[in-house]
């Protein structure tokens, strides 16, 4: 019989030691769905997505999952990244394209 495992808060937050690939894959994963939701083409049964992903940018949450969480994985400029998303419409090309390049070097 398998042994149900106790995970500790300390188990959702990078390692000090090193990194953690995982974890950093996980922290991407969540980010690029994000920017979908907040940046996709308009289509009426995705606007509640879009209003929170963008809700999601704008949290000042520090929780797992939360998005200065994943900030802090990845190391990147939380409050940069929340401006930039916020000054970006849907459907624009040039929004679209600035993804793309920043979303390149991710592999799933």
């Amino acid at each position: 019989m398998r042994q149900a495992t106790v995970n500790t808060a300390q188990e959702f937050y990078p390692r000090a030691n090193g990194s953690d690939s995982n974890l950093k894959s996980l922290a991407r994963a969540i980010l690029a769905q994000a920017f979908w939701d907040a940046l996709a083409p308009p289509r009426r049964q995705n606007e509640h997505l879009r209003d929170d992903a963008l809700e999601w940018f704008s949290s000042s949450e520090q929780t797992p999952g939360s998005f200065h969480w994943i900030c802090s994985i990845l190391h990147i400029d939380s409050g940069r990244l929340s401006q930039w998303v916020r000054s970006h419409k849907r459907n624009d090309r040039d929004a679209a394209r600035k993804i793309r390049i920043l979303l390149r070097p991710i592999s799933f």
